[in-house]
């Protein structure tokens, strides 16, 4: 019985024997079958014989085809560095100056052409940061009847800070009163309730709006140093308007939670974004339709 079997090879078609060990395995792999080594490197060839693009150089090197650059190839990173550093390609890398107004050609790896340029493009920045600005807060107001918290309004806070210095200024500037400093004055409710902040009226006069009976400042427990903002049948509910912004008063906040956790109370907590849906908020905890 032959131990041997006759093959074609894939590439060049050189007839060969190989035994029927390697053949059954190349059968079962789906494997092809090639002469040599070369053949076999030869086929997995599927690249181009190119010319290095620096003029010094112009030395002959395979490259396949997935990375072959439609513009330029180089045979090395050196030969590539060679050329562009000596202004052979960076023509191409040639860009407009960032003052939309300005069509002078600038380095790639800069942005204006000139410190005046910088200045017309910067205050035309500005101005449009400051049109952004004070369109968000107008429109804020429109919808909810009064000025925003830094908080509400997200990125825009920052734009304000960057045009105006501060927050109390862009209010300023879009032509509405700033809210007073918190904590620094009481706030009166539609019931006569003194609250600690405009946020915490807003709740207060939503509890009155739904003849909601109500209580504020309501102590967790007697001779407890915790108060809650206000207390609604067995609930107390309390506003955490900059709970993870500040540590401290996040520590505090969290020192609440626990301790309502602790006295088996239920709590419900409301946050900055919750104002512009108390109906659902508040309707869903207090059972109101």
């Amino acid at each position: 019985m032959p131990k041997s079997i006759s093959v074609s090879c894939y590439f060049c078609d050189k007839t060969f024997l190989i035994s029927f060990k390697r053949f059954n395995e190349h059968k079962k792999l789906n494997w092809n079958f090639y002469c040599s080594v070369e053949c076999l490197r030869n086929n997995r060839l599927n690249g181009q014989l190119l010319i290095c693009d620096n003029q010094s150089c112009s030395r002959k090197f395979y490259r396949s085809s997935a990375r072959i650059n439609l513009e330029h190839n180089f045979c090395s990173r050196r030969c590539s560095a060679i050329t562009n550093n000596t202004g052979g390609l960076r023509k191409k890398s040639l860009k407009k100056c960032g003052n939309s107004f300005c069509s002078v050609l600038i380095k790639h790896n800069r942005r204006y052409c000139s410190s005046k340029c910088f200045g017309v493009a910067y205050s035309f920045d500005a101005a449009q940061c400051i049109n952004k600005t004070r369109t968000g807060i107008k429109k804020f107001y429109d919808i909810n009847g009064r000025i925003p918290y830094k908080l509400e309004l997200g990125n825009l806070y920052k734009i304000a800070r960057k045009t105006f210095g501060t927050w109390n200024n862009a209010i300023i500037a879009s032509g509405f009163s700033p809210n007073p400093v918190k904590f620094a004055n009481r706030f009166i409710a539609k019931d006569g309730h003194k609250v600690d902040s405009q946020s915490e009226k807003i709740i207060d006069d939503w509890f009155y709006d739904h003849k909601i009976k109500h209580q504020v400042h309501v102590l967790y427990q007697a001779n407890s140093r915790f108060s809650a903002d206000f207390l609604v049948g067995s609930s107390l509910i309390e506003f955490f308007g900059i709970y993870g912004k500040q540590k401290r008063y996040t520590e505090l906040a969290n020192r609440k939670i626990a301790l309502a956790k602790k006295l088996n109370i239920n709590l419900i907590k409301l946050f900055p974004q919750d104002l512009k849906k108390l109906d659902r908020v508040l309707g869903g905890y207090l059972n109101l339709n």
